[in-house]
């Protein structure tokens, strides 16, 4: 028997996508059933022999949901999810995760040369390093404050002076005690001065119970000297 060669073509079962809709013949077992939709799209769905056109699973749907995800081992990404709140962390050029994605207490320093180049507005929960002078700033909400270490105050050896950060710094004028200045709030007054009496009256025989003041001293030296009460003692007393 002789061979013939028969050209054809084969095409699909396939309908649009209303034209599907209104379909009431069962697709047999096996059989390809192709769907154009109104966007432009092609779909398709295997019939099993029992159901209606409507009924079947499209297989881009089975591929989808089940075998593309089974075939990968992981969850595609969705697209919309990257660099947004509640979504995942993207990657700038160099590999990292951009800044602004992070929380302030990661990115918490910032440097900067001269405050005046400083962002117009700051972070509150940044601390603002200028290069230029060494200070430290922080946002206030409407300024940029400095937030330097406190000038360390030591005692100076001057009178009048205190030590700022080692060097001497004159904080007041000092001024000479003067005996007679009675103002107590002048810094000449001299406080708890002794009173000094006009004259001093010295008994006429010294006696170790003398109540007068400056034969008491005496008494008292005379007496650690072991000079004999008998003995002449002369007193010359100038007040």
């Amino acid at each position: 028997m002789a061979e013939r060669t028969m050209v054809a073509k084969i095409a699909l079962v396939s309908k649009t996508t209303a034209e599907w809709a209104a379909e009431t013949t069962i697709p047999f077992r096996g059989c390809p059933c192709v769907e154009f939709t109104t966007d432009g799209k092609t779909k398709m769905k295997i019939g099993d022999g029992t159901s209606l056109y409507t009924a079947l699973p499209y297989i881009a749907d089975d591929l989808t949901a089940t075998m593309i995800v089974s075939a990968l081992k992981y969850t595609p990404l969705d697209s919309s999810k990257v660099g947004v709140a509640d979504g995942v962390a993207s990657l700038d050029e160099n590999g990292k995760v951009p800044s602004a994605q992070l929380p302030s207490y990661v990115d918490d320093v910032t440097e900067i040369y001269g405050i005046d180049n400083a962002p117009e507005i700051g972070e509150t929960d940044k601390i603002y390093v200028d290069t230029e002078t060494n200070k430290t700033y922080r946002w206030s909400g409407t300024a940029y404050v400095e937030i330097s270490a406190s000038d360390i105050v030591t005692a100076s050896e001057k009178n009048g002076y205190i030590k700022i950060n080692g060097k001497d710094v004159k904080v007041y004028e000092p001024s000479q005690a003067d005996w007679n200045e009675t103002d107590e709030t002048s810094p000449a007054f001299i406080k708890n001065k002794p009173v000094i009496p006009a004259s001093a009256t010295v008994d006429a025989e010294l006696s170790e119970t003398s109540t007068n003041a400056v034969q008491n001293k005496i008494i008292t030296a005379a007496l650690a000297d072991k000079v004999d009460k008998n003995d002449s003692l002369y007193l010359n007393c100038t007040l």
